[in-house]
């Protein structure tokens, strides 16, 4: 991203003191513009590290009449990573002789996911010793044992999972700017405003697995069991409202603008936080010989879910910090082309809540919802198009 950015700011200024010669005078006038700019944007605070999925393994060994066992667990991380992406701008500026008026506005929309499918290798087994194998998933605090699934050489279920994130968030400013220095090249803007924004994050972890077991019921009856892990919560502000302020910068080389500008704001309101832990186990009778390896589900046994949902409302004051920078180069009187990168950080956002098992699966044990919060940074760089009235 900073290459990207170094690059287009050194493009844009060899282009804009190239074309001095061929570009008239900067159009001092006052009045309005409109710039729209084209952001490619990432965000970095909602990368979540929701699971494991881990791999056990213990050998024994016979040597010489004294055993010995060594055993130990791998981990690789399961992260929703969010995804960078464009998104628009806009600004529309009234510019007077001692001050200006601007609205700027701005949205993002990202997601992250991953999943996949965790099998567990057979044992092996040798005249001087054995290798045992078990892998599964880590998800809720809790490291999750795969159930018995005697179709499977392990004797362990397959686990399939899946776990996803999406973000979004809009951000308006209101605002007017008062000179504070006002040189022949170089000005110094105080700025007052308002913002209005919100955040809005859900999430979703959840697993899949079967336990299965010959003659359960009785011959050729087997125990089926599909089993089904899933949580899902969201963070949601609405709209949020706070003031604002901030200072701006301006530098005037012939037709090329370089601006930069801080803002400061507070965002005041409330979130709504929800979701649902659901545990599904969904019993068949299954007929069927081990010896064909053919299976027909004979009637549903039994059907059991638990819920376990969360519904609060909370308080929450937001500080947004943005740094904003930008190259512009006249073409004309009306028409400017430019570039420029930012900074925004949200402080304290509300996050989407998770479920945490992170001893016995009893409340008691400390089972519960657990509200999150977080810092999101939003960085980029732009591509802009200025039209001046």
């Amino acid at each position: 991203m900073k290459r990207q950015f170094v690059g287009m700011i050194a493009l844009s200024a060899i282009f804009c003191f190239g074309s001095v010669s061929a570009a008239t005078a900067i159009d001092k006038q006052k009045g309005w513009s409109f710039s729209f700019e084209l952001m490619r944007v990432g965000v970095r605070g909602n990368d979540v590290h929701v699971g494991d999925v881990f791999h056990y393994t213990e050998k024994g060994e016979t040597n010489g009449g004294a055993d010995s066992v060594k055993y130990g667990m791998t981990y690789e991380p399961i992260t929703t990573k969010m995804e960078s992406g464009f998104t628009p701008r806009f600004d529309i500026t009234y510019e007077a002789d001692k001050g200006s008026f601007a609205v700027s506005a701005w949205f993002f929309n990202t997601s992250g996911s991953a999943g996949g499918y965790v099998d567990t290798p057979r044992w092996e087994m040798d005249g001087n010793g054995y290798v045992f194998f078990m892998n599964g998933v880590r998800m809720f605090d809790q490291s999750l044992v795969p159930t018995a699934d005697m179709r499977e050489p392990s004797g362990f279920s397959p686990v399939v999972y899946s776990v996803g994130n999406k973000l979004s968030n809009f951000s308006l400013d209101l605002s007017v700017a008062r000179k504070l220095s006002d040189g022949k090249n170089l000005s110094l803007d105080g700025t007052l405003g308002l913002k209005l924004g919100g955040l809005n994050n859900t999430r979703s972890e959840g697993q899949k697995l079967e336990a299965f077991i010959f003659h359960y019921f009785g011959p050729n009856k087997n125990f089926w069991n599909r089993i089904e892990l899933r949580s899902k919560s969201e963070a949601d502000t609405g709209l949020l409202v706070g003031p604002s302020f901030g200072l701006q910068s301006t530098a005037v080389f012939e037709t090329t603008t370089i601006t930069g500008s801080f803002n400061q704001a507070f965002l005041f309101g409330g979130a709504d936080i929800s979701g649902n832990w659901k545990d599904v186990d969904d019993i068949w009778l299954v007929a069927g010989s081990p010896l064909s390896g053919l299976y027909e589900p004979a009637g549903q046994v039994l059907y059991w879910e638990g819920n376990f949902p969360v519904n609060e409302k909370m308080r929450v004051n937001i500080p947004v910090t943005e740094f904003r920078i930008s190259v512009k180069c006249d073409l004309n009187k009306k028409i400017a082309l430019g570039t420029g990168a930012f900074v925004s950080v949200w402080q304290n956002a509300p996050l989407a809540p998770k479920w945490s098992v992170p001893g016995n699966w009893s409340a008691i044990q400390g089972t519960s919802w657990k509200l999150q919060k977080g810092t999101l940074s939003y960085y980029g760089w732009n591509g802009s198009l200025t039209y001046k009235f």
